[in-house]
């Protein structure tokens, strides 16, 4: 039975088998449901992805059937017909009973008979299909023939959908990340751009920076176009633009620019605007951008001695510390030395230290930050006491005898940092 109707359905043209499943339904005055095209709004070259064929309000209906057109430069459906499938809100799908039933054309890009009768979960697709997008950047149509769209017998409201096929993002980045330098410093900068394997035929950006901390010397081809052209006599940003018809895909660099520092301290960001990337075909092409910032330091760091005392008086097992700060590009390292001026016979500071010997002691001490800033040396003078006061009783009596009115006073001294309590 099931080979008879398959060899029945073979034969019959598509409408006449819309006729046969919707001819029992009676046709509305005006459309009440949408046949709607479900897709996402981008996807990247080379990406697979699901397109459904909705219909609102089809909890009354019994059946329905529509063409597919789609841009077949930018599109193709996976597997041909075997990436079209029903949906699920129909159980009966024509494809099921004869595969040859839907017919798919990637060259023309159409997908005909597509069909289901008998509702069986109206909150499910009409149907589905796989599409892969090519290695092309444009923007798809998929759409649905008015006069090949039906649902319970009328003609829906139709709404198409465009997809976005982009590339990948180009990476474009400011490199390096980040650098702290001294003034009156020359360095380079590098604008690299990494297409991810998709061919970039030209490129354009802006470079901006702070003019009071920078100045820009030289800009230089980085060789991954073959037409570079820059202009940076306007101070405070940098005009660049590449272009290759060789299309390259590897990541590359578009131009180093030298730059010098002003002699201050301050920063500049180091930031891409205006940035625009095409293919051979002048599409747009999505960019990710990576901007970067530049320290320009000439102050060196901070130091200060840290310890517990009284007046400058100290005890041998006093912890003595140092600790150092610096703004910019951060402390190096701290030296210090003890009783001696001479810089050569200073020491690395690396942890709290004490000074065991009594009496009078200065400590001398400077730090460096990462580009050699040196602060000017220091110095602390501590008093190291280790005796204790000595302390008396004094009192009028004989031979330890007193009165009960007799006075008893303790006295007591200390040659060093002075008697705190008795």
């Amino acid at each position: 039975m099931k080979s008879k109707r398959k060899t029945i359905i073979k034969t019959l043209p598509f409408f006449i088998l819309s006729f046969l499943a919707l001819s029992n339904l009676s046709i509305a005055e005006s459309p009440v449901h949408e046949m709607i095209v479900d897709a996402p709004s981008m996807v990247y070259i080379n990406q697979t992805f699901e397109v459904d064929i909705l219909i609102t309000n089809a909890s009354d209906t019994s059946g329905a059937q529509c063409n597919v057109e789609f841009n077949s430069s930018l599109l193709e459906v996976v597997n041909g017909s075997d990436g079209v499938s029903n949906g699920g809100m129909y159980s009966m799908w024509w494809g099921d009973y004869d595969s040859n039933f839907s017919v798919v054309d990637n060259s023309t890009g159409e997908i005909k008979n597509n069909m289901a009768l008998s509702l069986q979960n109206a909150s499910k697709p009409f149907m589905r299909i796989i599409f892969r997008a090519k290695d092309k950047v444009g923007d798809a149509y998929i759409r649905l023939p008015p006069a090949y769209a039906i649902v319970n017998g009328e003609q829906p409201i139709i709404r198409n959908a465009t997809v976005m096929i982009r590339n990948p993002p180009v990476d474009i980045n400011v490199e390096p990340s980040e650098q702290f330098m001294k003034g009156n410093h020359e360095f380079f900068v590098n604008i690299t751009v990494d297409p991810h394997g998709y061919g970039v035929a030209g490129i354009q950006c802006e470079l901006n920076y702070n003019a009071s901390v920078l100045e820009v010397l030289n800009v230089s081809s980085g060789g991954m176009f073959v037409l570079v052209q820059s202009d940076y006599s306007n101070p405070g940003k940098v005009l660049l633009s590449g272009l290759n018809l060789s299309l390259p895909a590897e990541k590359g660099m578009l131009a180093s620019i030298t730059f010098k520092s002003k002699n201050i301290t301050a920063s500049s960001p180091l930031n891409l605007t205006n940035v625009k990337a095409e293919d051979n075909n002048y599409n747009t092409l999505l960019t990710t951008i990576h901007n970067s910032s530049v320290i320009v330091d000439n102050t060196p760091p901070t130091t200060n001695v840290v310890y517990n005392g009284y007046n400058n008086y100290i005890t041998g097992t006093t912890s003595i510390a140092l600790t150092a700060t610096d703004t910019g590009s951060g402390v190096y390292k701290t030296y210090y030395s003890i009783d001696d001026s001479n810089i050569s016979n200073f020491t690395e500071y690396a942890m709290p230290f004490n000074i065991a010997t009594e009496g009078s002691h200065t400590v001398y001490y400077y730090s460096v930050d990462n580009l050699g800033n040196t602060e000017e040396v220091k110095s602390e003078t501590v008093i190291v006491d280790n005796t204790p006061p000595t302390t008396n009783v004094v009192y009028n009596g004989y031979n330890n005898y007193i009165t009960g009115t007799t006075s008893i006073a303790l006295t007591a001294t200390d040659t060093g940092s002075g008697v705190y309590k008795t």
